[in-house]
């Protein structure tokens, strides 16, 4: 747990330096541009879908049918409940696209920046970094999205809109960086290793960032923060390692 903390607190030191600060605003621009995009393009098609496809939904009709019990009008529900899960698509949407941007201009940025001030003695060990980078960000933007759009239908039950936003914000945060952290500077059982024991470390970091991510202005400079923060474990863990001369078939202790 003190590496995480620590990971953090460096995050948010290095959050103030000029070039990360700049960085901040990319991810923001791209996301409000693409939420401008998708809404003049793509809002009436999703839109139209969704009342088609959510017209047989059971938990929606029995939502009409209590709402009609109780003597409310219940004929403009569908159109309502589709205003809402449209507008929820097309912000999921432009956030992939701001989290896409963010790990591909800000990721590199970060890992030079503070490998370069904290640890610049790691030599960079990595093989097929770029590759490597590209799948990770596909398949956590595929999983991200797919992972929405499954769970929709659960917005439903009170209380689970904000626990699903949680769990899905913490998942990006935590694995759209966590390869791209030490990828070039680790070999590929070093990357392996710390990915597969330290995972609980990094969703611990993506939690954080996305319980931060519901307080008002703040949420806007989380990707790039939850991106430093990632970057600091990663390569703290990696340096650490080499330190020990760890045998990488050993299972850490949590």
């Amino acid at each position: 747990m003190f590496e995480i903390f620590r990971a953090l607190k460096n995050g948010f030191e290095t959050m103030f330096h000029p070039k990360m600060i700049f960085a901040a605003f990319l991810p923001l621009i791209a996301s409000v541009a693409a939420f401008v995009i998708f809404c003049i393009f793509i809002w009436s098609d999703i839109s139209s879908w969704l009342i088609t496809s959510t017209s047989d939904w059971w938990i929606l009709n029995q939502i009409g049918i209590l709402l009609n019990d109780v003597g409310l009008n219940a004929g403009g529900f569908g159109e309502f409940f589709a205003w809402i899960i449209t507008l929820i698509c097309v912000i999921v949407l432009s956030l992939i696209i701001g989290l896409v941007i963010a790990g591909i201009l800000v990721t590199p940025l970060a890992v030079n920046l503070i490998s370069k001030n904290h640890y610049p003695y790691l030599t960079r060990d990595g093989k097929y970094a770029t590759g490597i980078s590209i799948l990770n960000s596909i398949k956590v933007t595929v999983i991200f999205a797919l992972g929405w759009l499954i769970t929709l239908p659960l917005w439903l039950i009170p209380g689970l809109s904000i626990v699903l936003s949680l769990f899905w914000i913490s998942y990006a945060y935590a694995n759209m960086t966590k390869v791209d952290a030490i990828v070039e500077h680790a070999t590929p059982e070093e990357r392996k290793y710390v990915v597969s024991n330290y995972k609980s470390g990094f969703w611990i970091i993506g939690f954080i960032c996305a319980l931060l991510s519901l307080i008002p202005l703040l949420g806007l400079i989380m990707p790039v923060y939850s991106i430093i923060s990632c970057t600091h474990y990663g390569l703290a863990l990696l340096d650490k390692i080499r330190k020990d001369g760890r045998e990488l078939t050993t299972v850490p202790a949590k």
